[in-house]
């Protein structure tokens, strides 16, 4: 199967997976930004990308940007 969304780095399949199946693995830390940033970091995710893949999936599942309660 061929990327749909190819030069995106998979981000959207990163997104998926991360805001379902492995939310579990850092919704809840007392800091969940540094968490997911930390665990996509441990992943591969290149240095470029990481910080707003890490916004991103976290706005999709906070409903909101880091920093607000």
């Amino acid at each position: 199967m061929s990327d749909p969304k190819p030069g995106d780095g998979n981000a959207a399949r990163l997104k998926l997976w991360w805001s379902t199946e492995g939310k579990h693995l850092w919704a809840n830390d007392p800091h969940p930004w540094t968490r997911l940033n930390q665990l996509l970091k441990s992943k591969g995710v290149p240095k470029h990308m990481v910080d707003g893949l890490t916004t991103n999936i976290y706005v999709l599942v906070k409903g909101h940007g880091p920093g607000r309660d």
